[in-house]
């Protein structure tokens, strides 16, 4: 964070767009790798979890390890929409600079 701080306003804000863009690169290939992973997850079932079947007269059936690994992409997916928001809002700020977005209030009362 010092760094950008040393630079002049437009500077700043584009080495902060190009960070942004960089995860957001990242964040891509990550969600493409998740979904891969949660394909191969339909082959194997869970050795611990089951669903107890067996309380109602039936057999425990194992889950599925695609369930647990989709938190991965939706996390994923979750994290790029938070990074398409602060580069829309960077690319706002550096080409108009009067535009004053609302702050967040638990920051100010923090101090953050």
């Amino acid at each position: 964070e010092m760094l950008p701080k040393l630079l002049p306003k437009f500077l700043e804000n584009i080495l902060i767009i190009s960070l942004l863009v960089l995860s957001l690169i990242i964040l891509l290939i990550g969600f493409q790798l998740g979904l891969q992973h949660v394909k191969i997850g339909w082959i194997f079932n869970s050795s611990s979890l089951k669903i107890p079947f067996d309380l109602i007269g039936g057999e425990q059936k194992s889950i599925k390890l695609a369930w647990m690994y989709m938190s991965l992409p939706v996390g994923i997916f979750l994290l790029i929409l938070v990074n398409i928001e602060l580069i829309l809002k960077k690319i706002i700020l550096t080409v108009n600079t009067e535009i004053n977005f609302s702050t967040d209030k638990n920051k100010e009362h923090l101090g953050v």
